[in-house]
């Protein structure tokens, strides 16, 4: 049985697949409580920026693989009787080729932010609340958080009552100095508040 005939905030149906893998997780006398996956739409809406930084990655790209061929190869040289530009200039356009997989990528970061949410699957149990994020190479994440982990839970809701559940954040800094942060939890998830009410009830009672 999928968790459709679940009547908590925000559960959802799960792809069997999904299902069978939620249940998997649990122990023989584990109780599940609530059910649901991230809205897809949201998450790909969330990758908007990325994907527009990746129209001039892309561009920059296309721009050093063009001038490599024209300027660097020398202009246009016959072979064959059939125009054809020159071998080092050739060799110097190979070198976009990474950059331009990259800017491809990140300009079709919203198709596959959209694709990872709908394998992404989060649970409440009588114990704790599961985790499972798809990897992008295959295999999942299944991470559990326990209720002694769950004290400093906090709540972004939006406006139509969607929003995300933080259970932990971290900041990184990359090689250029730029901050980062992360952020673990239930993302974009429906009826935001009530979910949450729902964690604490159920794990947090003698927390609060």
């Amino acid at each position: 049985m999928g968790f459709d005939s679940f009547d908590n905030p925000g559960s959802v149906p799960l792809a069997p697949d999904l299902d069978a893998m939620v249940r998997g997780e649990l122990a023989g006398d584990e109780k599940l409580v609530w059910a649901g996956q991230p809205i897809a739409g949201r998450i790909s809406m969330g990758a908007i920026p990325v994907s527009i930084m990746g129209v001039f990655f892309t561009g920059f790209a296309v721009v050093w693989m063009v001038m490599a061929l024209v300027i660097v190869g020398g202009g246009m040289v016959a072979v064959s009787g059939r125009p054809a530009f020159g071998l080092g200039g050739a060799v110097f356009a190979l070198f976009g080729l990474p950059f331009l997989a990259v800017g491809l990528g990140m300009l079709t970061s919203p198709i596959w932010a959209g694709r990872r949410a709908l394998k992404t699957c989060y649970a409440l149990t009588d114990r704790r609340v599961i985790v499972w994020n798809p990897g992008w190479l295959g295999g999942v994440q299944v991470r559990s958080y326990r209720p002694q982990e769950l004290g400093s839970m906090t709540r972004n809701q939006r406006s139509d009552g969607s929003g995300d559940l933080i259970f932990r954040e971290f900041t990184t800094f990359g090689p250029n100095g730029r901050r980062n942060v992360t952020r673990d939890g239930l993302m974009a998830v429906e009826r935001v508040r009530e979910v949450e009410a729902l964690i604490r009830s159920t794990l947090l009672r003698d927390r609060d």
